[in-house]
């Protein structure tokens, strides 16, 4: 599964918004489960791959919502729900704890500082709009 993701995201530039995000969570799931054999060396590649996509999974999330919009919108002949919520990640937690452990909290902000800039674990919520 790993050689796959890794495939996968040579090739991040050519992926439309539906395989960015399905890549988004398969690398969440490969984190969860190298984190449950104990495979440290592989959890913090993956958190850091995924930490480093985030901005292009944050934009074909949002251009999910947009065309699910758009979809409700021409389907119903009403106007659907605009607002987007950004998520939490699941890696910033995993990886801030190894981090943490291993004394490079410099790394740690960095991550932070970046995912939170994207919008990542804020909490907040942004009216999206199509055209």
């Amino acid at each position: 599964m790993i050689n796959a993701i890794r495939e996968q995201l040579s090739k991040i530039a050519f992926l439309d918004k539906d395989e960015i995000v399905t890549l988004h969570f398969s690398l969440l799931e490969e984190i969860k489960k190298q984190k449950a054999n104990n495979n440290q060396e592989n959890v913090i590649l993956l958190c850091e791959k995924s930490i480093a996509i985030s901005s292009i999974v944050m934009q074909a999330m949002k251009k999910r919502h947009i065309e699910g919009m758009d979809e409700h919108s021409r389907s119903t002949g009403t106007l659907s729900n605009n607002k987007f919520y950004y998520p939490n990640h699941y890696a910033l937690p995993i990886l801030s704890g190894i981090y943490k452990k291993n004394g490079e909290l410099s790394k740690l902000n960095e991550m932070n500082d970046k995912l939170l800039k994207e919008g990542w674990n804020t909490g907040k919520e942004e009216e999206l709009y199509f055209l």
